[in-house]
């Protein structure tokens, strides 16, 4: 049992220190990683997660998705180039008029 309290404690550091490094609140991170504050809370208190969810925070943290699966088994957390910096809300809103606009333009071709 101690070995999974120590599994989700490395989990919880390391999402702790790279949510700092890439400058994201715990509630924007949660919002990126399309889960609820509760949720990620309990990640940072080391309290688990699915790997569903591991998924979407590790993208939002700016890593390959598989990346907190793996620290949760024991490998090391990633030592690389600083993060992108995050878009603007307004950069996001364009990327997502555009995403709309094809999923419109693919909904007219289907009826």
């Amino acid at each position: 049992m101690a070995a999974v309290a120590e599994q989700w404690a490395r989990v919880a550091k390391a999402v702790q220190q790279r949510r700092k490094v890439i400058g994201l609140s715990a509630s924007r991170l949660a919002l990126d990683s399309e889960i609820s504050p509760t949720t990620m809370s309990n990640i940072e208190r080391g309290m688990g997660a699915t790997p569903t969810i591991l998924r979407r925070v590790s993208l939002a943290l700016q890593w390959p998705d598989d990346t907190l699966l793996r620290i949760s088994q024991g490998e090391p957390v990633p030592k690389g180039p600083k993060p992108i910096t995050p878009l603007t809300t307004m950069e996001r809103v364009a990327a997502l008029e555009i995403e709309v606009a094809a999923l419109k333009a693919g909904l007219r071709t289907l009826l």
